[in-house]
């Protein structure tokens, strides 16, 4: 049984080898390479289960979804493995063969993945973290994925140990995935994070602005807006389309709420006065029935209900308007498109520079601290050395 398994993790090991040649892979996959290898994650040792792997990642643009989907299982449960090689592999092999919802989702549910990824993280092995941070964030372009995984009881404490990684890409990783969880639970993230980490959560790094923006546009496009109880049945299917549709455009970043700086935004887009933050949030109050600071979806469908039966407010006037108008392709919404981006721009500038400024501050009390006690060290010298010539004076006179 030894040998047997000794030539098989050689001959797919020689396989893995010719599958880096991209003049053999069409070969390779005439001759089955593609089901032997899914075979070889079920049954092979923890070398022939890793070869099969990277055998997989080589070819997984000629695969099957229902071969992809097969992976599922084997895969996941290769993360559980005692060698490091072998989970880094898995996690490789989650990342580049997982393409869509469906594959994405069987792999978290059927397979138990997300669950054994975050198990993984708390590993004391470096070499691991980042791919399996990648993997991740790879299964939260699933919009069904975050919440899953906010609901874990640990999520945030085990990103958490991430951030002071000595790998750049680990820390960057780490950022990112906490800013997608944000869009969708922000108070529980910002709660769960030390203050000093929100402004790089805020602002992650520049390589994930697209992968956040598609992360933005995508939870949009899956309705996460739910139809609230009563207040929704007094509009038709039409009317609700059209509420759900501009109340997306308004919630830039797909929170569920419409805050002060958004309304800012459209009243400026509707033509009106700057308005300071204690006017918007005036206007915010007279619909905000929870006393949240922000409009969140119930209350902004109260709002249509009240401008359908001419009971309206300041805000619920520029609302209907802006709906009238058809917001999103109106001249309207590309003027709030574009006091968008420059208000946007600006925070980013303000915030920056009040990080710079608070960054300052602590490095310039640490200072002091450094001062204060080298100074403190040097009393304790001269204190030392005057006792030190005391005695040595007693003795000489001794």
């Amino acid at each position: 049984d030894f040998l047997v398994q000794m030539v098989q993790e050689k001959a797919i090991a020689i396989l893995l080898n010719l599958c880096e040649e991209k003049e053999l892979k069409h070969h390779a996959v005439k001759l089955g390479v593609i089901p032997r290898a899914i075979k070889y994650l079920t049954i092979g040792s923890p070398n022939a289960k890793e070869s099969a792997a990277w055998i997989l990642c080589r070819l997984s643009k000629y695969m099957e979804a229902e071969q992809r989907q097969e992976t599922c299982i084997p895969v996941a449960r290769m993360i559980d493995s005692d060698i490091w090689s072998v989970k880094s592999s898995a996690a490789s092999a989650t990342m580049q063969l997982y393409r869509d919802d469906n594959e994405k989702l069987m792999f978290v549910t059927e397979g138990e993945g997300l669950r054994r990824l975050m198990k993984m993280l708390t590993v004391r092995d470096p070499r691991v973290h980042e791919n399996t941070l990648g993997a991740i964030l790879s299964l939260m372009e699933n919009a069904d994925v975050p919440d899953m995984l906010l609901q874990m009881e640990d999520c945030i404490p085990t990103f958490l140990r991430m951030i002071p990684a000595l790998n750049m890409s680990v820390r960057k990783l780490t950022f990112g995935i906490l800013k997608c969880l944000s869009i969708y639970d922000l108070q529980k993230v910002m709660d769960g994070v030390p203050l000093i980490q929100h402004y790089n959560i805020e602002h992650p790094p520049a390589e994930f602005e697209d992968y956040i923006k598609a992360f933005v546009e995508k939870r949009k496009t899956k309705g996460y807006l739910s139809r609230v109880g009563k207040i929704a049945s007094k509009f038709s299917e039409k009317e609700m389309k059209e509420f759900e549709a501009l109340f997306a455009e308004l919630d830039e970043d797909s929170s569920g709420s419409i805050d002060a700086e958004e309304i800012g935004l459209l009243v400026q887009a509707m033509g009106g006065k700057k308005m300071d933050d204690d006017q918007i949030q005036s206007l915010i109050d007279e619909v905000d029935k929870d006393g949240s600071g922000v409009i969140e979806w119930d209350e902004f469908l109260m709002i249509m209900d009240n401008i359908k039966n001419g009971r309206g407010s300041t805000l619920g006037g520029m609302l209907g308007n802006a709906l009238k108008q058809g917001f999103k392709r109106s001249v309207v919404g590309k003027q709030f498109t574009k006091a968008s981006n420059y208000y946007n721009r600006k925070k980013i500038e303000l915030e920056e520079f009040i990080y710079a400024e608070e960054k300052a501050k602590k490095e310039a009390e640490e200072r002091k601290k450094l001062a204060e006690k080298y100074w403190e060290a040097e009393a304790i010298k001269r204190e030392r050395m005057r006792v030190e010539a005391k005695l040595m004076a007693k003795l000489r006179n001794g």
